[in-house]
């Protein structure tokens, strides 16, 4: 199945503010208190993200939840389409 949509505008939107800060993926990774390797894997869309994980790149960047999501557009049919029993992988950063 294709990642949603979703989850790729979430890893564009953390890697763009990571970028304009100056930060390499590891050292945000760090100062977020998260992998670098499944940091790595948000930035491409590949994992789901929970809300402490977003909790987590927010307090990083120095910005509230709702600038860190700022600007996205929801596709009502795509997030209705994805079946309520998917799991992804674990959340990063362990169980949010």
């Amino acid at each position: 199945m294709a990642r949603p949509s979703i989850q790729i505008s979430f890893g564009t939107r953390a890697r763009t503010l990571r970028e304009a800060r100056g930060f390499s993926q590891e050292a945000f990774a760090a100062k977020a208190n998260l992998d670098r390797g499944a940091y790595g894997k948000l930035e491409r869309g590949e994992v789901n993200v929970g809300l402490v994980t977003m909790a987590r790149i927010a307090v990083a960047l120095g910005i509230s939840l709702s600038e860190l999501v700022h600007g996205f557009e929801l596709d009502r049919d795509e997030i209705n389409s994805i079946p309520r029993s998917r799991r992804g992988p674990e959340p990063i950063g362990g169980r949010d």
